[in-house]
């Protein structure tokens, strides 16, 4: 689709982000797919990797309510299957995302 990026028009096909002169924009990777390829391009831990993609950048830029699951954080979760993929987004405490093969109840 077609966005704004920095106040350059930026669009997007076949998952790359180009601006008009067709340089490209910057990244379209999502969090799930990186973290997949993190599993898959190290030998590190599962728990080593989700820290990597939640608490480290929180910490980096002080976001003392995000990246942790604890009272008083903000109830911020994504749900992955076993194949790393997004089943549900929680933001807020609220459901802002479902799969359609993530039941609940």
């Amino acid at each position: 689709g077609d966005y704004s990026l920095g106040g350059q028009a930026v669009t997007v096909k076949d998952g790359i982000a180009r601006i008009a002169n067709g340089s490209l924009a910057g990244s379209t990777l999502t969090m799930d797919k990186a973290i997949r390829n993190m599993v898959s391009f190290t030998d590190l831990p599962l728990q080593k990797i989700i820290a990597m993609a939640s608490a480290v950048p929180a910490r980096a830029m002080r976001l003392a309510n995000k990246g942790k699951l604890a009272a008083g954080c903000d109830a911020d979760i994504v749900l992955l299957n076993r194949e790393l993929e997004v089943m549900l987004t929680i933001i807020g405490g609220k459901i802002v995302y479902q799969s359609n093969q993530f039941k609940i109840g």
